[in-house]
């Protein structure tokens, strides 16, 4: 359990203060070492779960319909979150793709114990090249979470979301999360302190590490809106949490959204568990979040 005391002033100091954090990009984007491979393989058991839940909520709310369609989750890592789109959303099939091997053997594994294999399949594959392993297939829901802070610059960000963009299919949409970097290194490091303590006494200290990394490497709210790439016929819309931003959103779609009905509750059935408390203070500070819309021309 979060201790809220500690989470709230953490969330009054960010509110208050002035910002001067420099992003300190992470060294590394391929997640090969056998450390992190098996700190990612429990990520469930984290605050990540969190963050997980949080984009199925979203996904909940979009009147697109997913029935029958084919989804893929960009920098799947171990496949717990395309696993949970196979299972959860009437997907007709869900691929996932990765750049590191170790990865994509945890995500099979999984897959294939849960009873997935034959709907969610992994594939290898540069996310800065997802044209050159889909080619001509589109899809009705892309997601990547978490990545964006490996990118070195907003250059990147902006292609690599462009990449994203030209993968979803006329009637379907693009959904995107990552951390959100605080307006001083020592909120970083507080906020990281806060949520480390439910780390250590699970024993993920190597997540606990490329957490506290992330969370300096991560790009703000204002940031990433400057790397959103113009295309013709898109919105796209950042969602982030007001008093404290423990992630950000990104939601593309073509201008007039695809209709279809919302899938209320389906987010309640997944695998993330999170605290009562936790999640609906989470669940209040999503909807009360700030909004931040840029059209495509």
């Amino acid at each position: 359990m979060i201790p809220v005391f500690r989470l709230l002033r953490v969330a009054v100091r960010q509110s208050l203060a002035r910002p001067r954090s420099i992003r300190v990009p992470e060294p590394a984007t391929v997640m090969d070492d056998v450390r992190q491979v098996d700190a990612y393989d429990r990520a469930h058991e984290s605050k990540l779960a969190a963050a997980y839940r949080a984009v199925l909520w979203f996904l909940d709310r979009l009147p697109v319909d997913f029935g029958g369609g084919v989804a893929v989750d960009v920098c799947c890592g171990p496949g717990h979150f395309a696993c949970e789109l196979g299972r959860l959303y009437g997907f007709r099939a869900v691929y996932g793709v990765d750049l590191s091997l170790p990865m994509l053997e945890r995500a099979r594994a999984r897959a294939e114990r849960i009873g997935l294999g034959s709907r969610v399949a992994f594939l290898r594959g540069d996310a800065m090249r997802l044209g050159d392993l889909f080619p001509e297939h589109r899809f009705r829901l892309v997601t990547c979470n978490n990545a964006l802070h490996h990118l070195p610059d907003l250059d990147a960000v902006r292609r690599f979301l462009l990449s994203l963009s030209r993968l979803v299919e006329p009637a379907g949409v693009l959904v995107v999360s990552d951390l959100v970097r605080l307006k001083t290194p020592e909120l970083n490091d507080e906020y990281v302190d806060v949520l480390g303590e439910d780390y250590t006494e699970r024993g993920l200290d190597q997540l606990l590490h490329d957490f506290r990394a992330s969370m300096h490497a991560a790009w703000t709210a204002e940031e990433i809106r400057a790397a959103l790439p113009h295309v013709n016929g898109w919105s796209w819309m950042i969602y982030v949490p007001r008093w404290l931003p423990t992630l950000q959103v990104v939601v593309a779609h073509p201008k007039e959204m695809p209709s279809g009905q919302r899938r209320a509750g389906r987010s309640e059935k997944t695998v993330f568990e999170v605290p009562a408390l936790e999640w609906q203070l989470l669940k209040l500070s999503l909807l009360m979040a700030r909004r931040i819309r840029v059209a495509g021309e």
